[in-house]
Parts: structure tokens; C-alpha cells; sequence
């Protein structure tokens, strides 16, 4: 479970920023305390989280395995002002540990790279939707991780005058095209995942406005992703039982092959259970063949 708090302003400036962040805290580690991963957001200032790492090469982000293992569950972001608040915290009273619990301001300084850029305030989703698809392939960024801003800000549609407020839905916009209607052919967050594991990236998270309206597509194209990332690089064991023959089908010729599966080797049904799942060869492993 990932919690993003963003860069809401509080009222009241520093003193109600404050009061506000502390809130938050105490929500944060009255539920999740033992299950939040810790890491050091400070790698110079000798402070170790749970796994002493520095966030700031992703190569060194602990795998979903080993939080597992750990029973930490809970990633909190934070944005630059909260962030802020959080130093001024941890160097008042060190005690606490501030510093020890949450990530840095989401962007360069963590694991994942974001899409967000200036553009966002004048773009339309005729803009965003191939930016978004082509990002992986255009991105410097060392990160493996990807956080899509799936959203559009409100620069050229800001008032012009005092008194006038931009009063157009943009996720209205925006999000049909990201979620597909449902319809995970149409979303371009599948194709924009297909690209970005080409370049060994992978779409981690997803920022979206309003998705209360959109549930139903959000929760189907979040499934179908899910299920694609496990597919593609978790592992798996179980028992094929196949009859005397299996037919394979050439989807490029449409020709039908016929196989013998007493004579097969392992080797050879290694191959054909890769491409039938459309998986690379060394993702498959079979270790016994017994013909009945």
C-alpha cells in the first residue's frame, strides 16, 4: 500500500502547516507503525531504517519479496512542504526518528521516476495520452520505477479575472482515456506498461484526479495490470496433464503443429510452454515428464 499526501496548503502558513503535518503523522503511525517501510531518508546523517539502504539508486530498493517477508507493507510519500515540516521535526527532537520514517519528496530523490513536467498546465489529453505512452523511451532517468501523473493541471484554463473560476471537469477528460472505459485495450496505461517493461521500466504507481468516479475502470485496469506484472516476472509451480498430443498453432501462418507429447524431451517442452504463454524460454522449467 503506497499513501501519497501532495502539496495541499494548509490554512493558517507555517503554525497551521505544522499543526496539520503532526496530524497527519499521528494518523499514519497510529495505524501503520509496524508496517511502514523505514528507510533513511538522510543515507550521510548515519540513520538506518528497516533495510539501510539509499533510496536514491533504485537498484537497491528492497524487492516486494523481502518486504513480504518482513510483513512491511506501507510506503509513505510525502510532498516537498510536508517534507519540510518533517525536517524541522526531526532536527527539534531526534528522538523521534522523523527522519527515519518516510521517504523524500517524491521525484529525483526517490526510487521512481515521474512523468510530470510544466507542459501538464497547457496540455490537453490529446497530448498527454502520447507522452504518456512514449515515456520510457524518451526518459534519462536512472529510476526503474515509474510514477504516472495521470492528470492534467489547469494553466491555460486558469481565470482571467478575479472572481472567475475554472469550472471544466478534467477528469471527466482525462480519465476515460486513461482507464479505457474499463476496457484494458483501450487504457493507455496497458500499452504505456508493455513499452516500459521493453526498457526495463515498470509502472508502479498511478496518480489520478477524482478516481471515486470511475471506480469500476480504475479496479478493472488496476487487475488487469496486476495480473500481467505476476505473469511476466513472479514464478510459479504445478502439474500439466496433457493428453498423447498437444496442437500448436502458428498465429503468424495460422498452420497447425502436431505434437507428440510421450516423445517430447524437456527441453522441447520447455520451448512449447513458452510459447504458449508468450513468455521468454528461461522463465519456464520443467523438471519431470511422466507419460501415463
Amino acid at each position: 500500500v503506497i499513501l501519497s499526501f501532495n502539496e495541499a496548503h494548509s490554512e493558517g502558513g507555517e503554525e497551521g502547516r505544522r499543526q496539520m503535518t503532526q496530524a497527519m503523522i499521528d494518523i499514519v503511525e497510529s495505524n501503520f507503525k509496524h508496517m511502514m517501510v523505514r528507510v533513511p531518508d538522510l543515507p550521510n546523517d548515519g540513520v538506518k531504517g528497516n533495510f539501510g539502504v539509499d533510496v536514491r539508486r533504485a537498484s537497491r530498493w528492497p524487492t516486494l519479496g523481502e518486504l513480504v517477508d518482513r510483513n512491511l507493507r506501507v510506503i509513505v510519500l510525502w510532498g516537498l512542504g510536508y517534507f519540510g515540516t518533517l525536517q524541522d521535526f526531526h532536527i527539534e527532537d531526534k528522538s523521534k526518528n522523523y527522519m527515519n520514517i518516510y521517504l523524500p519528496s517524491i521525484g529525483v530523490q526517490g526510487p521512481w521516476t515521474r512523468t510530470w513536467n510544466g507542459q501538464y498546465e497547457s496540455w490537453d489529453i490529446a497530448e498527454l495520452g502520447p507522452f504518456l505512452l512514449n515515456f520510457c523511451n524518451t526518459t534519462s532517468d536512472f529510476q526503474s520505477l515509474v510514477m504516472v501523473d495521470a492528470y492534467l493541471g489547469i494553466g491555460k484554463r486558469m481565470p482571467t479575472s478575479v472572481g472567475k473560476f475554472c469550472n471544466e471537469d478534467l477528469a471527466a477528460e482525462v480519465n476515460p482515456a486513461i482507464l479505457g472505459n474499463g476496457h484494458f485495450s483501450q487504457s493507455i496505461l496497458g500499452d504505456m506498461q508493455t513499452r516500459c517493461w521493453e526498457k526495463q521500466k515498470h509502472v508502479n504507481v498511478v496518480l489520478m484526479d477524482y478516481t471515486a468516479g470511475f471506480a469500476t475502470g480504475m479496479q478493472t485496469i488496476v487487475w488487469v495490470m496486476n495480473e500481467r506484472n505476476y505473469a511476466r516476472f513472479a514464478h510459479m509451480s504445478g502439474v500439466a496433464v496433457f493428453g498423447k498430443t498437444v496442437v500448436e498453432m502458428d498465429h503468424g501462418t495460422g498452420a497447425n503443429k502436431t505434437w507428440n507429447v510421450t516423445k517430447m524431451s524437456k527441453q522441447s517442452m520447455q520451448s512449447l510452454l513458452a510459447r504458449i504463454g508468450n513468455v521468454p524460454r528461461h522463465r519456464i522449467q520443467v523438471t519431470k515428464l511422466t507419460p501415463k
